[in-house]
């Protein structure tokens, strides 16, 4: 699923080749998590959802690298990309009959998500740093 979002390498290089800003860097996330919104529109699964996760991340990554910030400004960035991402699309990870626990569920989960992608950035913080 994450491969079918029209984001990555390409549309990152293309989004800062005229010198990007704050704004700038949250256009390819914005746009890769209003796809994802509407591929998950008909239902998704945890592991759809993993996938967009990484994708996500990798693509925040590389979107923020280009910036002269520091590191945890540049974490902070990919993390709440991660929880804008949480916010559209996980709530259809969840069936109707379980709506009601997933309520209550539905703050841990997302703080979860959220140290998910926090470890996922150092995990893919050498490939992407390879790549650019």
């Amino acid at each position: 699923m994450a491969d079918q979002l029209p984001l990555g390498e390409a549309a990152t290089a293309a989004a800062w080749s005229s010198g990007g800003t704050a704004v700038d860097a949250a256009a390819p996330v914005m746009a890769f998590v209003s796809h994802a919104k509407a591929a998950a529109a008909d239902g998704l699964t945890l592991a759809e959802f993993a996938e967009l996760l990484v994708a996500l991340v990798r693509t925040a990554m590389q979107v923020v690298n280009v910036f002269p910030v520091e590191g945890q400004a540049k974490k902070a960035f990919v993390v709440s990309s991660a929880g804008m991402l949480f916010d559209h699309v996980a709530d259809h990870l969840i069936p109707a009959y379980v709506w009601p626990v997933w309520l209550i569920v539905r703050p841990w989960a997302r703080v979860v998500t959220l140290a998910l992608a926090s470890g996922t950035v150092e995990a893919l913080l050498p490939t992407v740093r390879t790549a650019a």
